[in-house]
């Protein structure tokens, strides 16, 4: 009788206790509304802004447009074009132009050929020049067969922060140990 008794004692709690829950979840469902989720991912954005007055290419530097730190380099390509802007076959080089680089020591070219910006930059903000100016040589073989230059500036960001679980850097994982070396003042 006393198994019986604590079994129905038992089974009327386990009642109340589940509809006590009921209606403080169908209370909460109804009072809370729906939750806005407030996440923003980062987004890595980054956008040449330069100068052109049709013979000079001036004030050469990246804006970070993302929304997170961001380390940047650029790769410089000069091609030589026909007047319908189509590429030609003549060899092209930096060594065609008369270039003056920009005063920051924060840009350091790598051996692989890319240019790179040593600290992060805030999301809005942009490098120092990479490229004061830069002008065609008049001697160059391109310019005295008619051509135009084409000075491609192409840029690239990755995020500054974080690692993964083999504790590498955005950096690292994309680019390499070299270039995090690089960027970020180490002897990768």
């Amino acid at each position: 009788m006393k198994t019986k008794k604590s079994l129905i004692t038992l089974a009327s709690l386990a009642i109340i206790l589940l509809v006590g829950v009921g209606a403080t979840l169908a209370f909460l469902v109804m009072k809370s509304g729906p939750v806005t989720n407030t996440f923003v991912p980062g987004n890595v954005e980054v956008t040449v802004q330069e100068s052109f007055d049709g013979t000079t290419k001036k004030s050469v530097s990246i804006k970070n447009i993302g929304n997170v730190d961001a380390y940047i380099r650029v790769a410089i390509i000069p091609t030589w074009e026909d007047d319908e802007g189509n590429p030609v076959g003549v060899s092209a080089s930096l060594d065609d132009l008369n270039i003056t680089w920009g005063s920051s020591d924060k840009w350091k070219k790598a051996d692989d050929g890319f240019w790179y910006y040593t600290s992060p930059v805030p999301a809005g903000d942009s490098t120092e020049n990479l490229i004061a100016s830069a002008t065609v040589k008049t001697d160059s073989a391109g310019y005295n067969a008619g051509y135009k230059m084409n000075l491609q500036i192409l840029a690239q960001g990755i995020q500054a922060d974080g690692v993964d679980s083999n504790d590498e850097t955005p950096v690292e994982q994309a680019w390499g140990a070299n270039a995090a070396g690089i960027v970020t003042g180490g002897n990768s």
